[in-house]
């Protein structure tokens, strides 16, 4: 894969996705808790958080790297004590062959 057809793809397509959900569930972004992306590096997370104009945009990559497909639940188990009954969290995937997909969940 060119990682610049992968980054130019994850900066653009996740917000846009990520704004799908919300219109379709009649969420704000203010109201969640937290935005759970899939862990793929600082520049596409930064990017992704400045599009969607958030700072609850959560990231563990520091502590584990790129951990592929178990970097959303890893997450979740990272934020887990913190979660309060109705809170709200957005998680996104998105990875090889240019899939993605995001899902609204309430606690």
């Amino acid at each position: 894969m060119n990682g610049t057809a992968i980054y130019k793809y994850a900066i653009s397509k996740v917000p846009e996705n990520i704004k799908e959900v919300l219109i379709k569930s009649e969420e704000k972004i203010e109201n969640l808790r937290y935005i759970i992306p899939h862990q793929s590096n600082m520049r596409i997370l930064d990017s992704v958080a400045k599009k969607l104009n958030t700072n609850n945009l959560y990231s563990n990559l520091a502590e584990y790297g790129n951990t592929f497909c178990a970097s959303i639940p890893i997450a979740l188990d990272d934020v887990f004590d913190s979660l309060k009954d109705g809170d709200k969290i957005i998680f996104s995937g998105y990875g090889g062959g240019l899939n993605l997909g995001s899902i609204l969940i309430e606690v």
